[in-house]
């Protein structure tokens, strides 16, 4: 993620790191101490406190997409929100039509204007939610993510995430590199068909976990 030049960096500081790939970064930014801890999302502590949360456990195999807030730094605005979230929906209505969708909406975003799309675009099967991604995630068929770290929620209990996302106008200023996540191999697409292609291999049984996903949970299981 970008950090903001108005922001002191503490060059004595140690950054604990999830992974060895994002070295690069911290050592950019100014810091020389690195010490990789693992993701804590990864965490069997953790996945075995989420699975055995039953409270919501209503239903099952349902779709979720994790959406993003539209905001001012041009990491989603919102013609990209509605194409995502849009085409999202009809190609899995195209492929997977009698399943349930939830839209598992950022803290920070406005439920009403959301509802508001749902309706006017006359969405069926579909609600939104606020609970946590990870227990949103546990009892999913498969993940379809806007560009947020919340894809990691679903990775590491082992459901099939893909992060759809098309770049707006001036994403590469804050975010020269692009997407991280699709630098880590984790499933990607901006345009539809690939998003169909990822629909289709979960359909067929063949969608396969990113290596990098492997890494995360073979260093924790150490």
């Amino acid at each position: 993620p970008h950090i903001s030049s108005n922001i002191k960096i503490n060059s004595n500081a140690t950054v604990l790191s999830f992974h060895k790939s994002s070295n690069s970064h911290w050592l950019w930014h100014g810091y020389k101490k690195i010490h990789i801890i693992g993701f804590p999302k990864f965490y069997k502590k953790w996945i075995t406190l989420i699975k055995n949360y039953k409270k919501y456990d209503i239903l099952d195999n349902y779709i979720l997409i994790y959406t993003r807030k539209i905001d001012v730094h041009n990491y989603m605005d919102e013609d990209t929100y509605l194409y995502l979230l849009i085409k999202s929906y009809n190609k899995i209505r195209n492929i997977f039509p009698s399943s349930k969708i939830i839209i598992k909406i950022h803290p920070r975003e406005e439920i009403n204007y959301i509802r508001n799309i749902i309706t006017s675009n006359n969405m069926q099967n579909i609600e939104v939610s606020t609970l946590h991604a990870s227990l949103l995630a546990k009892r999913a068929k498969l993940i379809i993510s806007f560009w947020t770290s919340a894809i990691f929620d679903s990775l590491s209990l082992n459901i099939p995430s893909i992060e759809f996302y098309r770049e707006p106008k001036n994403f590469r200023k804050f975010e020269p590199e692009g997407s991280l996540h699709k630098k880590m191999g984790i499933h990607y697409s901006s345009d539809d068909k690939g998003l169909v292609n990822f629909l289709k291999l979960v359909e067929q049984n063949k969608y396969r976990e990113p290596d990098i996903i492997k890494e995360f949970k073979e260093f924790i299981n150490l």
